[in-house]
This record gives structure tokens, sequence and C-alpha cells, in this order.
């Protein structure tokens, strides 16, 4: 499945801000994998380089939209554009 495909379920106003993310993503890190995940519901990123080929790279980010259209935040960052800079705060791993 497409990243495309996978958003067309979603509101026009969420598939813009994820195409937009897409872009971001791509354009800070040109050699990554983007692959869907169903399951997940999410959008996952691996980064290629020589010593990662094997394994599909290593996984260093995802977007993961939702329906919510004022969401809480609990379980992303705050992000905020700063010229031409993307800050994520309050970062959560889990």
């Amino acid at each position: 499945m497409t990243p495309e495909t996978f958003l067309a379920s979603y509101p026009a106003p969420i598939q813009e801000l994820a195409q937009q993310l897409r872009a971001v993503v791509k354009e800070a890190v040109p050699e990554i994998n983007e692959r869907v995940y169903r399951g997940w519901r999410l959008i996952g990123y691996r980064v290629i380089g020589p010593e990662r080929r094997r394994k599909g790279g290593a996984y260093f980010c995802y977007i993961a939209p939702g329906n919510d259209p004022e969401p809480d935040n609990s379980w992303g960052s705050d992000l905020f554009a700063s010229s031409d800079l993307f800050v994520a705060t309050d970062c959560r791993a889990y």
C-alpha cells in the first residue's frame, strides 16, 4: 500500500499535514525507506546506509495521522516552525 492510498481515508486537512510532514522527512534525510504499517496505522521511516541495507535500515521516525481535530499531544510532540527548521519538543518514545 502506498502512503497516498493509506492517507486517502483521512480528512483533507489531515492528509495535507501528513504530506507536508512526509516532505520534511524526505528533505531532511533523503536516503530513507518509507513504508506503510497498516496494523499500526502509520507511515514509518528507516535510514538506508551501507551497514544497514541488509536489515532494511535503522527505524528512526514515523507519521501516525489521527482524526482528532484538537489532539492533546499525549502520543506525539509539539511541532513548531522556526524559519526553515522544524523542532520537536516534549518527545516521547514508546
